[in-house]
């Protein structure tokens, strides 16, 4: 853990259509390398939360066990302050109602902080093109149809196909 410097958490992105990167303000106060997260990402059109903490998160895993001065942990998001998904276990809950282009545009922007990161050149624009045709694509794969044409060009065969394999009655066996 010592050698990593950047946690970044990816979560709800399919809904609204900001995004928002949330980081606690004792480490934004006391750490330079969130503070330099944080103006990245500001700089690569994320919004600064207005919430003082992390949200829940599986950042909290590693919260204890790093040096907070040192590191930086991010969530990125389509929320600001208070999770918002209206359709949330109702029966709206459906994948018709994933913006994908917010999950493209949330891609493209921890990419490109991940590789100037990497590089050690915030502040040089290294341009990632993230497919809004390719994330709608994937989005309908494995939200709606399940068999599709990009799944069967990575697993060898379909959702489906890959599923009989694992119970043990596909014709693989």
């Amino acid at each position: 853990l010592s050698s990593i410097k950047h946690f970044i958490h990816l979560e709800q992105l399919g809904f609204g259509g900001s995004i928002f990167h949330h980081s606690d303000a004792s480490m934004l106060a006391s750490s330079p390398v969130q503070s330099e997260m944080d103006q990245l990402l500001t700089g690569l059109g994320s919004i600064r939360s207005a919430s003082t903490q992390l949200p829940p998160s599986s950042l909290y895993s590693f919260y204890d066990q790093v040096d907070r001065s040192a590191v930086s942990m991010t969530t990125i998001s389509a929320y600001d302050a208070t999770y918002a998904n209206p359709y949330i276990q109702s029966p709206l809950d459906l994948a018709r109602h994933v913006n994908v282009s917010n999950v493209a545009r949330s891609a493209a922007i921890a990419a490109e902080a991940i590789l100037r990161l990497a590089r050690r050149i915030p502040s040089t624009p290294i341009p990632v093109n993230v497919s809004y045709d390719t994330a709608l694509t994937w989005s309908n794969c494995l939200t709606s149809s399940f068999d599709c044409e990009a799944l069967s060009s990575f697993s060898g065969g379909s959702l489906l196909t890959v599923r009989k394999r694992i119970a043990g009655n596909g014709e693989d066996n």
